[in-house]
């Protein structure tokens, strides 16, 4: 990153950062988009009870509003008790990138949020509610066989990732 550009960016946080007594919250959270909210004011709730604010979007270096994971990382040298950020680990975890609560980044332990909701108990309970006479499907047992399926391949991945 360009020092311009770091620069934007750590002033930014510092200014939300101190936007919290405006807001009378605890802390200024950046996640991803809007649909983020629901699954980190859950987490936060139970885990870290405070007053928040949610920023789904923030401005970039071109003024322009901007979403995404990318958006919120440009702020992670910069991240405090007062205003820290969200994402998806995407990939991230797996390949170690050293980002940590401690440092101000909260991430999923999955792909992403939706996998937290998505797990294989409750997709065969979902699917018993909705089609009771419809013929039978064991989610755990495909969702079993699939991951045996790409686990290889995807150690290969993360390995070629890790590596460029």
């Amino acid at each position: 990153m360009s020092a311009d550009k770091r620069d934007f960016y750590e002033k930014t946080a510092k200014r939300l950062a101190a936007s919290t007594k405006l807001y009378k919250v605890d802390s200024i959270i950046h996640v991803e988009d809007t649909d983020d909210i629901w699954f980190w004011r859950q987490l936060l709730t139970k885990y870290r009870v405070g007053r928040y604010k949610f920023m789904p979007a923030t401005t970039n270096e071109k003024g322009n509003r901007s979403t995404g994971c990318e958006q919120c990382l440009k702020y992670k040298d910069f991240l405090s008790q007062r205003f820290f950020i969200c994402i998806d680990s995407d990939l991230r975890y797996l390949a170690e990138e050293g980002l940590s609560a401690e440092k101000g980044v909260l991430q999923t332990y999955t792909y992403s949020w939706e996998n937290h909701c998505a797990f294989a108990a409750k997709l065969q309970q979902a699917y018993e509610e909705l089609t009771p006479s419809k013929k039978p499907f064991d989610f755990c047992a495909f969702l079993s066989r699939y991951s045996n399926i790409v686990y290889r391949p995807f150690l290969l991945m993360l390995y070629q990732k890790r590596n460029n």
